[in-house]
């Protein structure tokens, strides 16, 4: 039998902080004033992500059986328009105090 505790959902809250991008282009949306080596860092992330995920797109087709680039013709357009890719950081911040979870415990 399973209960629902109100409080789990307050406690099991996720605080973080995230930057989407879903294309790389000169006027894409970044914080160049408070940080300009952002654009550059995703920037060479992205590039050099996008081999992995073309090997990844093979792989996946490969193992169901179908030809190798069934999925790479789907997504050629990797980070840029006409994609539903993105490229996403995340920040979890430390929690600070007394993070008991008791109710976890055995």
């Amino acid at each position: 039998m399973t209960k629902t505790f109100p409080f789990l959902l307050e406690a099991l809250h996720e605080f973080k902080e995230s930057m989407d991008v879903n294309r790389m282009y000169a006027h894409s949306p970044f914080p160049d004033s408070a940080m300009p080596e952002v654009r550059t860092a995703f920037g060479g992330l992205a590039g050099g992500l996008k081999p992995l995920a073309r090997r990844i797109l093979r792989a996946m087709a490969l193992s169901l059986g179908l030809e190798g680039d069934f999925f790479e013709k789907r997504h050629r357009n990797i980070i840029a328009d006409g994609s539903g890719s993105k490229l996403r950081a995340l920040y979890y911040p430390a929690i600070k105090g007394d993070f008991n979870l008791y109710f976890l415990k055995k």
